[in-house]
């Protein structure tokens, strides 16, 4: 676990049920629906993924969530 700040901005996001494979589908979608994203940005990454399910509790992938998040331009 790390903690960090994001840099701030507004975000698209969405909520994956599933498992990791689908997560790539996800982030096209997001990006599709983004007017314009952060390109540039402060060079922490284009998305974040935030995992709600700890698959040592959940073992079966089809229950998992995971949001997306994507920086928008300002």
């Amino acid at each position: 676990m790390f903690t960090a700040t994001l840099p701030a901005g507004q975000y698209l996001t969405a909520l994956h049920e599933g498992g990791p494979d689908g997560l790539a589908a996800v982030t096209d979608e997001l990006l599709a629906h983004a007017v314009r994203f952060d390109r540039e940005g402060d060079r922490w990454g284009a998305r974040l993924e935030t995992y709600f399910t700890d698959p040592a509790v959940e073992p079966d992938p089809a229950k998992w969530t995971t949001e997306v998040a994507i920086r928008l331009a300002d």
